[in-house]
């Protein structure tokens, strides 16, 4: 039998500014999840109002570097966002 395919992917540590209030964290929330579907990405939402740690994978397929490099874009472009650091591809079940 044959070990199982990884599920390569990454995790995405968001920080938000301080006075990023509830309705801003809502619409950020929405557009990191607009940003994974326009990229065939899944995610699964895990921390604090302001500081989020999403793993990131591809259904049926790799996340890689472009998608890394994707998600600093993506968090560049929002003012309310104090930083973003995607971590490293990796098995996400490994890591688990």
């Amino acid at each position: 039998m044959s070990a199982p395919c990884p599920r390569l992917g990454f995790l995405v540590r968001v920080v938000l500014h301080p006075d990023a209030g509830l309705m801003d964290v809502i619409g950020l929330r929405a557009s990191f999840a607009e940003w994974a579907a326009s990229r065939g990405l899944a995610f699964q939402v895990h921390g604090t109002i302001r500081h989020w740690s999403h793993p990131v994978w591809r259904e049926g397929s790799q996340a890689d570097h472009t998608d890394r490099e994707s998600v600093l874009a993506w968090g560049a472009a929002q003012p309310r966002v104090l930083s973003v650091e995607p971590g490293p591809v990796g098995d996400l079940d490994e890591e688990a």
